[in-house]
């Protein structure tokens, strides 16, 4: 018996998927399986492991889309608010 190798799976075009993502999380691990993930699918991806790094990520990466999470000094930033009183040079 032979087994064919499975058809490869496109993505379809036009899909959701942001080209530039900044990720954040201190678990290294799930970070950089994001990034790898979204990579995949075609997105230009920057991995940071922490709040005050990406605060300095943001002016220098400039992500699109929204933040995926809310009410952090990260998001605040991300969406145009003032930089929050514990980020750096705040």
């Amino acid at each position: 018996m032979t087994r064919e190798a499975p058809a490869s799976r496109s993505f379809p075009t036009g899909a959701a998927i942001p080209r530039r993502v900044l990720v954040v999380d201190d678990n290294r691990d799930a970070a950089d399986s994001i990034a790898m993930l979204l990579k995949l699918l075609g997105a230009d991806v920057h991995v940071v492991y922490d709040g005050p790094g990406a605060l300095s990520a943001i002016d220098a990466f400039q992500p699109s889309g929204r933040p995926s999470r809310h009410r952090s000094p990260v998001d605040g930033r991300l969406r145009g608010g003032a930089p929050h009183p514990a980020a750096p040079g705040a």
